[in-house]
């Protein structure tokens, strides 16, 4: 099964973008408000750039994670910098895996949102848009990987890959530039 391959084929690339990421901080309530706003930069930075290469190759495709990132950036008065990024993915198939990326993260970032609670120096960013506990970010992940399954046989299984783990590897990027200002 292709969620399967993506689960396991990823899995390397995915543990070390969680250990690089500042949102263990939030875990276990050590966050500082400078950290937490170059957290959510260092996200814009990575979500903005893979949607919008996700958008080349689907139409209907929502960027609502960026969209979400911005908002929470706005209402924290942060200069908002545009990084220049060379993320490309060559077809839909390779959106498909980056979509697995951008969609999964959505099952952590509601447990990271509760976690948000605990942590004095980030009561000021709340409500936050982009950790949240909106059940319509699970709902979207449940309704994607049903499409996976129900599309199986017509997708390139290692172009998805090819694409999931680019995504993994251009976050692991972002996360390891020193602070963005």
């Amino acid at each position: 099964m292709i969620t399967t391959r993506l689960k396991e084929e990823t899995k390397e690339l995915h543990q070390a973008v969680e250990n690089e990421n500042l949102a263990y901080k939030i875990i276990n309530h050590t966050i500082s408000a400078k950290e937490y706003l170059n957290l959510l930069k260092q996200n814009y930075a990575a979500y903005s750039s893979v949607e919008k290469a996700i958008l080349k190759h689907e139409e209907k495709y929502k960027p609502i994670k960026f969209e979400l990132l911005l908002k929470d950036l706005k209402q924290a008065n942060a200069n908002i910098e545009t990084l220049n990024s060379s993320f490309n993915l060559k077809n839909k198939d390779q959106s498909i895996g980056a979509q697995y990326v951008i969609k999964g993260s959505s099952l952590g970032g509601s447990f990271i949102a509760k976690q948000m609670l605990d942590c004095p120096e980030l009561k000021p960013f709340l409500p936050a848009y982009f950790f949240s506990t909106d059940k319509s970010a699970i709902k979207d992940w449940n309704k994607f990987t049903r499409f996976l399954k129900e599309n199986e046989a017509a997708l390139n299984h290692d172009e998805v890959i090819v694409g999931a783990k680019n995504s993994f590897e251009h976050f692991l990027k972002i996360f390891t530039i020193p602070q963005i200002n």
